[in-house]
């Protein structure tokens, strides 16, 4: 978009100082905070495996069928 406008910059200088840095910090950023996420929720559920927990579920809802009338305009 820089050079489109009028900019000074060359290709080799967008790769280098723009599109390198940014492309690197996105693949270490995601990695640390996607795999750090999933380290996180592993351990999370190691933690859980020995809780034995009891749900109750509601009773079922019954449903009734309702006649409809023909008279509808």
């Amino acid at each position: 978009m820089e050079m489109l406008l009028g900019a000074n910059v060359s290709i080799g200088q967008y790769i280098l100082v723009i599109l390198l840095p940014v492309t690197f910090g996105n693949i270490i950023s995601g990695g640390f905070f996607v795999g750090g996420l999933h380290w996180y929720l592993y351990l999370a559920k190691r933690s859980n495996e020995n809780i034995d927990i009891e749900v109750q579920l509601p009773e079922a809802t019954v449903y009734h069928s309702v006649k409809q009338h023909n008279d509808a305009v």
